[in-house]
């Protein structure tokens, strides 16, 4: 909801007060439009024609050197692993920060990496405490060792048997 994801028929009850315009996200599933990484993340630049161009492109840059995918820029995102793809997706809501995104939302985001991205991915957030909000969801416990606060969200009761045999008549 707070993404802006929930579906149009959704029935969303309540009130949440001071959300900021400018959100960055960071989906466990990313998706992408641009033609290429490089492409994907100048379209989160947002950019205007001239100097703001150069800086937007340099914003692109920096944000995938940072998540360690400096040479993935040229590639088409429909070629990439789902790891690849979710350093993508992490440098996308870096661009976004840096164009003011005061808000970062985060869901398993290291779910496809490997152990050294999965480290450096924690350093970025790491560095990104005291700059941006952020809410994380995650079984990570290295990424959950970085909130200031942690909600542990109860799992479901296991369905009754009795039910189960009940439905199945």
């Amino acid at each position: 909801v707070l993404a802006g994801l929930a579906d149009p028929d959704a029935r969303v009850a309540g009130t949440v007060a001071g959300v900021p315009a400018a959100i960055a996200y960071v989906p466990q599933f990313p998706r992408t439009t641009g033609a290429t990484v490089a492409d994907e993340l100048r379209r989160h630049a947002g950019s205007d024609p001239g100097v703001d161009e150069i800086v937007g492109e340099a914003y692109v840059v920096e944000a995938l050197a940072r998540v360690g995918a400096s040479e993935l820029a040229g590639r088409a995102p429909e070629s990439l692993s789902p790891g690849e793809l979710q350093k993508v997706a992490v440098a996308r809501a870096l661009v976004r920060i840096r164009r003011g995104a005061t808000l970062l939302l985060l869901d398993e985001p290291t779910a496809h990496l490997d152990d050294d991205a999965r480290t450096l991915v924690a350093e970025v957030l790491f560095g990104l405490r005291g700059t941006v909000t952020t809410l994380l969801v995650t079984h990570d416990p290295a990424l959950a060792a970085l909130a200031d606060r942690t909600v542990d969200l109860p799992s479901p009761p296991p369905a009754s048997s009795a039910l189960i045999a009940e439905d199945q008549s």
